[in-house]
C-alpha cells in the first residue's frame, strides 16, 4: 500500500465534499491513481480511481466523463460497473464498487501458471464480459491482469472504456499521454495493430488480449518477457511466440491451438468474435464441467447446421486442425480414434452446467438434462444411467472415463446451458469414453419457445452418433414427447421438477408450480405425475396430513395416466398409494405394468419394496430393493429398501451393513438413519437411535423436533426407562401428529403396553399412515395373536403372518 500525496487526497476530499469518504489509497500506476473510499449515501465500499493533475492537464474533462458514461451502461456479472463519473476540483474521475478478492496480477505473482481447470474457466468469464460488450460497440483496449479481478472463483473486468476515455478526450495536438510514458494499453498484452496505432482497430484487438492473458496463465510468464516496453511492442508486431504448449507439454492440444489462434498477428485470421472463440472453448470443456483430458478430440462429426454458421475458411482451419491433432494422439497413443464402435449402445445423460447466468436457472439447465434422459430411455436398444446415477455427478470436476467406468457406460453427454431472457444457448458434448474422443458436439441458439425442438435435435444427434438403427416404425416420430404446447407450463413443470428433488421446505413452492401448469394446460400428464408426487412426498416430510395427501395423490395419478397411459412416475404413486389403502393385488399390477414399460427403472423396483414390505414379504421385498441399487448403485436413497426388508427379516446386522455403500455417498441422509432405528431396536443399541434423534432434530423434516422427540422415547423405552419415555412423548400421546404414529406405537409396543399400542396402529392405518409397514417388524411379534390385533388387521389387510426371510 502506498500513502496517498497529502495535496491529492486533500483535492479530493475538499471537492467530493461529504459524497466520499476517503479512507486510504490502494495504489495506482499507468493512467490513474486508486482510492479506497466509502459512499456515504448507502454505505458501501466503493474504488475511486482519479487522473493525476500531471495527466489531467492533457485530457478534455467533458469528453473524458461522456466515454466513460458509455461504458457505464454494461451489465454483465462479469463486468465490474462504473458506479459515477465527474470531475474533481479538476481532475477526471470514476467510481466502481470494491470487489472482494484479488487481482489475476497478484495471484500470477504469487504461484505463477495456474490449473488448466481455472484458466479455461477465467478465460471463459472474459470472453462472456467482452461479448456483451463488443454488442454495445464497446472495446476494452487494456485487457491485462491488472485489469482482471478474481472474486468467488470466477473472474470479471475492470476498467471498461478508460483507455477509449483518454484517447478520445486528448485535447487535440496534445501530446502528453505519449511524452509522459503512458500508453493506451499495456505492452505485453497489445495487439499488433494497436501497437501500430492503427485507427481502424476493434474488438479483434481484445481477443488478442485474452490470448495474452491465458499464455501467461498457462505458462506462468508473459510471451515476450525481459523486454522493454519498446521493445515487446516490436515483438508483438514481427515475432510468433513460443507454442503455449511446448512450454507447458500438459496443455491440451485443443487449448493451446485455440490461444495460439487468439495471437494471430493478422485480426483476420483470429476467431472473429468473442462469442466464437467462446463456442469453441466450452466445446473443450468436458460434460463433468472440468478441462477436456489431453486425449479428447474436437469434434469433426459435427451438423450440417453449425458448419454453416461459420465461414468456409475457418472450417478448412477447424477440419486441417482435426486432422493435426488425430496425427498427434496417433503418433503418441499408437492408435486412432475408433468412429465405428458397435458397443456405444448405453449413455449417461450428465446434468448440464448452468453457465454465465443467475443461479435462479439452475432448474432449467437440470430440467433439460432430465428430459433427454427420459427421452433417449425411450430408444430401443440404447441404455441409459438414471437420473440419480447421472445427478450424483453434478458439481464434481470428475474425468469422463472415470464417470463412464462409474455408471457402467460407454458414452457420456455433458454440456452447458445458458440463458439470457428468452434466448437460450446450450452446448453439447458426447463423448466415447473408452478413448476420450468426443463423438459429436454443437451448440444451439434458440428461443425458449422452442425447447422442444431443441431436445429432438440433440437427441436425434445422439442416436446418429452411436449409430442406433431405430425401427421403421420409430424412425420418422419424435423422439422427445411434447407432453405440452404451452412454453409457460412446460417451465413451470421444469420449476417444479426442481423444486420436488431438493425435498424439504421446496415442496410447497414445488406443488405450486406443478398446480399452475396443469392451470395453463390441463392435459399436460407430467404435470399430474409431478403434482401426484409432491403431495404424497410432502406429506412423509410433514407438510401435510397422510388421508388428504392420499387422496389427492391418487386422483392426480390417474388422471396422469388418462393423458399418458405409459408415465411410470404416476405409476409410482398410485401403485404406493394403493399399497397404503391395503389394495395389495392392485398396487401388484400397477407396478408389474410399470416395470414392463421401464424395467431399469429403480425407483420402480424401490417402491415396489416398499410395498412389498407392507404386505409382509421381506424376502421378495429385499430382491426388489436389491434390482433397485443394482440398477441406481449411485442413489443413497434406494438403500433404504434393503434396511426394511433385511430389519422386517428380523436380521438386523445386515440391516445395518446393507447401507454402507450410501452412506460413504451420503452419510447425512436422515432416512439412512431413521429407517435404521426399529434395526438398533432389535439390536438394544439405545445410544445409537440417541444419535438419530439429534440428526432428525437439526433436520429439513417440517416437523423435526417431534421426530426428534419421538425417537428419544423410543430409545429410553429400549434402555426399559419408562418413565423417562413417556416424559419424551408425553405431548403426542392423545393426538400424535399426522404421520407419526407408528413411532409412538412402536414405543409402547417395546413397553408392552397392548392398548396403547393397538389404539395407535388403528389410528395410523385409519390415517393411511406411510409408516405402516412397521408393525410387520418383529418388535411387534408378542401381540400378533392377540384377538384385538386381529381384528384390526382385518379390517386393514395388515398381514397376520410374515414370511420369513431366508
Amino acid at each position: 500500500m502506498t500513502e496517498p500525496s497529502p495535496d491529492l487526497r486533500a483535492r479530493l476530499e475538499g471537492a467530493l465534499g461529504s459524497t466520499y469518504e476517503i479512507e486510504r489509497e490502494l495504489g495506482g500506476g499507468g493512467m490513474s491513481r486508486v482510492f479506497l473510499a466509502r459512499e456515504t449515501a448507502l454505505g458501501r465500499k466503493v474504488v475511486l480511481k482519479v487522473l493525476p493533475p500531471e495527466l489531467a492537464a492533457s485530457v478534455n474533462a467533458d469528453r473524458f466523463k461522456r466515454e466513460i458514461q458509455m461504458a457505464a451502461q454494461l451489465q454483465h456479472s462479469c463486468i465490474v460497473p462504473v458506479l459515477a463519473a465527474g470531475t474533481a476540483d479538476g481532475l477526471p474521475y470514476y467510481a466502481m464498487p470494491f470487489v472482494e478478492g484479488e487481482s489475476l496480477r497478484a495471484r500470477l505473482d504469487r504461484e505463477g501458471e495456474l490449473p488448466l481447470a481455472e484458466v479455461i474457466r477465467y478465460m471463459r468469464d472474459m470472453l462472456e464480459a467482452l461479448s456483451h460488450a463488443h454488442e454495445q460497440g464497446l472495446v476494452h483496449r487494456d485487457i491485462k491482469p491488472e485489469n482482471v479481478l478474481l472474486s468467488k472463483h470466477h473472474a470479471v473486468i475492470a476498467d471498461f472504456g478508460v483507455a477509449k476515455a483518454l484517447s478520445a478526450s486528448t485535447s487535440s495536438g496534445s501530446s502528453g499521454l505519449t511524452s509522459l510514458g503512458v500508453a493506451l494499453g499495456t505492452p505485453a498484452y497489445m495487439a499488433p495493430e494497436q501497437a501500430a496505432a492503427d485507427p481502424a482497430v476493434d474488438s479483434r484487438a481484445d481477443l488478442y488480449a485474452v490470448g495474452a492473458v491465458a499464455y501467461e496463465m498457462l505458462t506462468g510468464q508473459k510471451m515476450f518477457s525481459a523486454r522493454s516496453p519498446a521493445a515487446m511492442l516490436a515483438a508483438q508486431a514481427t515475432e510468433s511466440p513460443e507454442p503455449v504448449d511446448k512450454r507447458r507439454p500438459s496443455v491440451p492440444p485443443v487449448l493451446a491451438a485455440l490461444v495460439m489462434r487468439l495471437l494471430e498477428k493478422r485480426p483476420a485470421d483470429r476467431p472473429r468474435s468473442a462469442d466464437e472463440a467462446l463456442h469453441e472453448l466450452e466445446s473443450m470443456s468436458t460434460p463433468t464441467g472440468g478441462l477436456a483430458p489431453t486425449t479428447v478430440l474436437p469434434s469433426v462429426r459435427s451438423t450440417r447446421a453449425r458448419l454453416t454458421r461459420r465461414a468456409l475458411v475457418y472450417g478448412f482451419i477447424a477440419l486441417s486442425a482435426a486432422g493435426l491433432v488425430a496425427a498427434w494422439f496417433t503418433s503418441r497413443n499408437g492408435d486412432a480414434p475408433a468412429t465405428n464402435d458397435e458397443a456405444l449402445k448405453s449413455i449417461a445423460v450428465l446434468p448440464f452446467a448452468n453457465i454465465g447466468g443467475s443461479a435462479d436457472n439452475e432448474y432449467l439447465s437440470d430440467g433439460l438434462s432430465e428430459e433427454l434422459i427420459g427421452a433417449l430411455s425411450k430408444v430401443e436398444g440404447l441404455q441409459v444411467a438414471a437420473r440419480s446415477s447421472s445427478f450424483s455427478f453434478k458439481g464434481k470436476n470428475e474425468d469422463v472415463r472415470s464417470v463412464g467406468t462409474k455408471l457402467g457406460v460407454t458414452a457420456v453427454l455433458g454440456g452447458s446451458v445458458r440463458r439470457a431472457g428468452n434466448r437460450l444457448r446450450v452446448s453439447a458434448q458426447l463423448t466415447n469414453v473408452s478413448t476420450g474422443y468426443n463423438l459429436w458436439s454443437d451448440t444451439y441458439d434458440r428461443e425458449m419457445t422452442d425447447v422442444f425442438g431443441l431436445q429432438e435435435d440433440i437427441s436425434r444427434a445422439i442416436v446418429d452418433a452411436l449409430e442406433i438403427r431405430l425401427a421403421s416404425s420409430a424412425s420418422g416420430t419424435p423422439i422427445v414427447k411434447r407432453g405440452t404446447a404451452d412454453p409457460e407450463a412446460y417451465e413451470l413443470y421444469l420449476r417444479g421438477r426442481y423444486l420436488l428433488t431438493q425435498r424439504g421446505a421446496s415442496l410447497v413452492p414445488a406443488r405450486e408450480h406443478f398446480e399452475r401448469a396443469i392451470a395453463r394446460d390441463g392435459k399436460f400428464a407430467a404435470a399430474y405425475a409431478g403434482l401426484a408426487e409432491t403431495i404424497y412426498v410432502a406429506s412423509t416430510w410433514g407438510y401435510g396430513a397422510a388421508f388428504e395427501a392420499v387422496t389427492k395423490a391418487e386422483s392426480n395419478a390417474r388422471r396422469a395416466l388418462e393423458l399418458d397411459p405409459a408415465s411410470t412416475d404416476a405409476y409410482i404413486v398410485l401403485g404406493t398409494v394403493r399399497c397404503v389403502r391395503g389394495k395389495f393385488a392392485e398396487a401388484e399390477s400397477l407396478f408389474n405394468q410399470a416395470i414392463s414399460i421401464d424395467p431399469r427403472s429403480g425407483r420402480l423396483h424401490y417402491f415396489h419394496a416398499f410395498c412389498l414390505n407392507r404386505q409382509g414379504r421381506p424376502a421378495p421385498s429385499l430382491a426388489a430393493a436389491r434390482k433397485a441399487t443394482e440398477l441406481e448403485p449411485l442413489n443413497p436413497q434406494l438403500f433404504v429398501g434393503l434396511v426394511r426388508a433385511y430389519t422386517m427379516g428380523n436380521r438386523p446386522r445386515e440391516a445395518l451393513a446393507a447401507r454402507r455403500p450410501a452412506l460413504e455417498l451420503a452419510p447425512n441422509l436422515l432416512s439412512l438413519h431413521s429407517n435404521a432405528v426399529f434395526a438398533y431396536v432389535l439390536l438394544r443399541d439405545a445410544a445409537a437411535i440417541d444419535s438419530v434423534a439429534e440428526m432428525s432434530r437439526v433436520s429439513a423434516v417440517a416437523d423435526s423436533k417431534v421426530q426428534a422427540d419421538l425417537f428419544r422415547a423410543i430409545a429410553a423405552a429400549v434402555r426399559g426407562d419408562r418413565a423417562r419415555a413417556l416424559e419424551h412423548a408425553q405431548p403426542y400421546i392423545r393426538n400424535p401428529p399426522p404421520g407419526r404414529e407408528m413411532p409412538l406405537a412402536g414405543m409402547f409396543s417395546i413397553l408392552r403396553d397392548e392398548n396403547e399400542t393397538l389404539r395407535l396402529i388403528d389410528l395410523a392405518y385409519s390415517r393411511l399412515a406411510d409408516q405402516g409397514a412397521e408393525v410387520n417388524y418383529p418388535t411387534y411379534n408378542w401381540i400378533r395373536s392377540s384377538p384385538k390385533f386381529q381384528a384390526i388387521a382385518s379390517k386393514y389387510g395388515i398381514p397376520l403372518r410374515i414370511e420369513p426371510l431366508d
